[in-house]
């Protein structure tokens, strides 16, 4: 959804209304259209490479909607606890799955984790940043929650 729209969507059917101010929704930007990569003018031997970007889903459905912009950063997304208790309990990733199996009900939260990890990895995540709806393709995602990095210190 681009910025007209999500206006069109407050003003005319009224969806937004009492769950984020015109102000605020008005402060919030558009997402960008293309990726350029070698964008740079002292690269002379590089040709600029456009990739288009898809289109933002309803405001409503990224991830930091209804905050003001200078509070929207890219989240860590949180690890179950029982889900890194079954990786300290079981050795490898088929006895972790035969335990998801066995009791589904009880693991539904980790399994539904899951689940949106690997919709992220395969479809990518929107968050918004600074006001403006972000996508993050989904290797990108991916390392942003998964890789630790030595010898730095993690920022919360």
């Amino acid at each position: 959804m681009w910025k007209k729209d999500a206006l069109k969507v407050y003003y005319n059917t009224g969806r937004y209304k009492g769950k984020i101010g015109t102000n605020l929704l008005h402060s919030y930007k558009d997402a960008d259209r293309l990726c350029v990569i070698n964008n740079h003018d002292d690269e002379v031997d590089l040709k600029p490479i456009e990739t288009s970007l898809p289109e933002p889903p309803d405001w409503h459905l990224i991830d930091g909607w209804g905050q003001e912009p200078s509070e929207q950063v890219f989240h860590k997304q949180v690890y179950p606890p029982r889900l890194k208790a079954l990786e300290r309990k079981f050795g490898t990733i088929e006895d972790i799955w035969a335990e998801l199996n066995r009791k589904q009900r009880f693991y539904a939260e980790e399994i539904g984790f899951i689940k949106k990890q690997w919709y992220h990895l395969l479809n990518g995540y929107w968050c918004f940043i600074e006001g403006k709806p972000t996508y993050i393709d989904g290797d990108h995602y991916v390392y942003l929650n998964d890789w630790h990095l030595m010898n730095t210190d993690e920022v919360e």
